[in-house]
């Protein structure tokens, strides 16, 4: 206790320097535990964003649909599996698709797009597409034929609200079928939609294929998007004696490039904190050995009165010991104002770039920077912070215990 209450007193006999250090270490640990903050909430956006990608967290095909995307491979019993997979745990909501590949045309040109047959209703839990529509309404019951578009797709075609296109694809016997279509809907500029999707109603799809009541798709809402990978196991397990053999796939297994994407962003989250650790260590061993070779006769005074090399050096780690946990203190109270603004207001990324917001054909509903806390990252990197100072004021201990007070004592200060 007097070592730090000696150390706390020699700190501010050169206030500068103690204020320089004390700043350099409170800035760069806040910094590192926002990057935190920001980066693990990040992920929780990557990860939903991934299951609306995806169309759910766990999803239903015909075997070898996802590898070929062919139109003959159908879901034969769409119902039956909806009402398998409502039984078991974690499952809250069911979501049927169709999925068509084909060429939509208008007067003015002609795209390759995905036209997803889709339920409004049911797609609602997963992903509701109605506030991003700019013109018209999202596949209203009234409509018969509708299509809805992104504003780029509509731009390329040179379509307007009421305007006739054609989809142009093959069935599941592999002839050609051709259906009338008519703009129901453009989603606004930035929604993320991707130019070569469009969305029609579940019937108007059906009708395209002659699927009937078959389905290419049923997507899974989970209450808990990491139970996907048990629930797949007891889907599979359910439906393996199924009369048309069927795939069952997790959201990761269908978008691998998207982990291997946020596993990137982890690694790189992780990189950045190295670096902000090793400048820290290299800035703070700077300033404590400056500040021994600055008060070398001092030193060598105390060694003269009899003070022994290591009481010296328990003297240099006390004052890194209490700037240390007093900037630290600090670094918790700046990080933890700055989450408590990000959490509850963050920043709107969008309104700032003024640019299209895309996300693999996902609509980004809260692009904002935003933070949470994970206690372990957060305690982990003071008790790394801590360390690291701590092992870089060694040297600089080693150095003031080993000054030899005859020498010392003829140094002027």
């Amino acid at each position: 206790m007097n070592d730090l209450r000696l150390g706390w007193r020699n700190l501010w006999r050169n206030p500068t320097r103690t204020i320089i250090s004390a700043t350099a270490i409170t800035l760069s640990f806040a910094a590192l535990l926002t990057t935190f903050g920001v980066s693990d909430a990040s992920y929780d956006q990557m990860l939903d964003a991934a299951v609306k990608t995806a169309g759910g967290s766990v999803l239903v095909h015909a075997r070898g649909w996802h590898r070929s995307r062919a139109g003959d491979l159908l879901l034969e019993e769409p119902a039956r599996i909806a009402a398998i997979a409502h039984e078991l745990p974690f499952v809250r909501h069911t979501i049927p698709r169709i999925i068509v590949q084909g060429l939509l045309s208008s007067p003015s040109g002609a795209a390759s797009v995905r036209l997803l047959g889709v339920d409004a209703k049911a797609e609602t839990p997963l992903l509701d597409l109605a506030p991003f529509v700019a013109e018209g309404s999202f596949l209203a019951a009234r409509d018969a034929d509708p299509l809805v578009v992104g504003h780029k797709l509509a731009a390329k075609l040179g379509l307007e609200l009421g305007d006739r296109a054609v989809i142009t694809c093959a069935d599941p016997k592999g002839e050609l079928a051709r259906a009338l279509f008519h703009v129901s809907g453009i989603l606004r500029p930035n929604s993320g939609l991707d130019e070569g999707v469009a969305f029609t109603s579940l019937p108007a799809a059906a009708q395209v294929v002659n699927a009937g009541r078959r389905r290419t798709e049923i997507g899974l809402v989970l209450t808990d998007d990491a139970r996907r990978d048990e629930v797949a196991r007891a889907l599979r397990a359910e439906l393996q004696h199924s009369r048309s053999p069927v795939e069952v796939l997790t959201w990761d297994q269908a978008l691998p490039e998207l982990l291997g994407a946020i596993r990137a962003d982890k690694s790189f989250a992780w990189l950045f904190g190295l670096v902000v650790f090793v400048i820290m260590a290299f800035g703070i061993a700077n300033t404590f050995l400056m500040s021994v070779l600055e008060r070398v006769r001092e030193l060598g005074l105390l060694s003269a009165l009899g003070v022994t090399p290591a009481r010296t050096a328990r003297l240099v780690f006390a004052e890194t010991a209490v700037l240390t946990l007093f900037s630290v203190a600090l670094g918790y109270l700046i990080a933890l104002s700055l989450h408590f603004y990000l959490s509850r207001w963050g920043i709107d990324l969008a309104g700032l770039s003024g640019m299209e917001v895309e996300m693999a054909g996902v609509m980004v509903q809260d692009l904002r920077l935003r933070s949470v806390i994970d206690p372990v990252r957060w305690v982990a990197g003071g008790a790394g912070v801590v360390a690291i100072v701590v092992l870089s004021a060694c040297y600089p201990a080693l150095r003031a215990a080993r000054l030899d007070p005859v020498q010392a004592m003829r140094t002027y200060e």
